[in-house]
This record gives structure tokens, C-alpha cells and sequence, in this order.
């Protein structure tokens, strides 16, 4: 195809702008209506889902980071007083 006749067919379809749907059946698109929302319903559950699991799983390192800070403190206060005396007098 030369460069005219590719021009020629390219502004034809730049003119022609048609939306083609399938004819489909009344039921068998309330079927597929009824599939696709409980698709985004069955996605939108599976986000929260997740977004719940990580929440929890921060919130269980926040309470173990907690622990463990707990923790250093009541081993450091435990230390005996000759252990944090200073050498110099």
C-alpha cells in the first residue's frame, strides 16, 4: 500500500468512529452483570482483607519492638549499682 492510499484509509477510519456491542440475550446479560458484581465485590473483600492482615501484622511488631524495649529497660535497671558505677572518682 502506498503512502496516499495509507493516508486515504487512515482518515476514513478517523471518521468513521462506530462502537460495536453484541447482542446478547436478557438474561444471559443479567448473568454476566450478577458475575461481574460479585467479582468486584469478591475483590473489594480480598483488599480488606489484606489491608486488615497488615494492620494486624504492624500492630504485632509494634507490641513486640514495645516488649522488647520493655525489656532492655528492666534488664538495665536490674544491673547492680557497682555494674554502672563510674570508674573515675
Amino acid at each position: 500500500m502506498k503512502a496516499g492510499a495509507w493516508d486515504a484509509c487512515w482518515k476514513e477510519m478517523e471518521r468513521v468512529d462506530v462502537e460495536i456491542e453484541p447482542i446478547i440475550e436478557g438474561g444471559v446479560l443479567d448473568e454476566l452483570e450478577r458475575l461481574a458484581i460479585e467479582q468486584r465485590e469478591a475483590a473489594e473483600a480480598a483488599e480488606r482483607e489484606a489491608d486488615e492482615a497488615a494492620e494486624a501484622e504492624a500492630a504485632e511488631a509494634a507490641l513486640i519492638e514495645s516488649s522488647m524495649m520493655e525489656n532492655d529497660y528492666n534488664e538495665h535497671a536490674a544491673l547492680p549499682a557497682l555494674a554502672m558505677a563510674s570508674p573515675l572518682p
